[in-house]
């Protein structure tokens, strides 16, 4: 019994090292790269530049009124923005003392949520530099900024199927703003 257990753990650590060489070839130099290609549809949204200017709110915003992010006062900045134009506080109830938060297109908000983690994590772990994530990240905000005044129906639905760290930043990669 104990050497049928042994068998077994070997055939598996060899099974497991065999599909993630097959996965990514590079991870056998000892880093892990991200490999991965990102197919499916384009998102495509043509956006108005008057809507809204990013750069411009992003001066107007005191870095001392913010939470601090840890990759920088930039993303910071871009975050706290996210957060102003996807969420808002209701009026209280009747008997209620505070107002609700209430997100305005939860599954895009969420979906940055978690990209915010995924590139945090990733950045963390040398997977991938910090500029890298600094720029992935404000690409993503960015997007989100813009697809705020869109009609993102479509692309909604597509994230609420969408499950895995790779699939959604897939996704987020396909948007293509015009």
């Amino acid at each position: 019994m104990k050497n049928l257990l042994i068998v077994g753990i070997i055939l598996t650590s060899h099974a497991i090292s065999a599909q993630e060489l097959s996965f990514n070839p590079s991870a056998s130099n000892g880093r892990i790269e991200n490999t991965v290609t990102h197919t499916g549809p384009v998102y495509t949204f043509t956006t108005s530049d008057q809507l809204l200017d990013i750069p411009g709110e992003l001066n107007k915003i005191d870095i001392n009124a913010i939470r601090r992010h840890t990759l920088g006062d930039e993303v910071a900045k871009r975050m706290h923005l996210f957060e102003q134009t996807y969420t808002y506080m209701s009026n209280p109830l009747p008997g209620s003392f505070a107002g609700k938060l209430v997100i305005q297109k939860p599954e895009i908000y969420n979906g940055i949520q978690k990209l915010g983690k995924i590139v945090a994590r990733q950045e963390k772990k040398g997977i991938i530099s910090r500029e890298q994530a600094i720029s992935d990240l404000s690409r993503y905000l960015d997007v989100a900024l813009l697809l705020f005044y869109e009609d993102t129906a479509a692309f909604e639905e597509e994230l609420k199927k969408t499950s895995g760290d790779d699939a959604l930043v897939g996704l987020f990669q396909r948007v293509k703003l015009i």
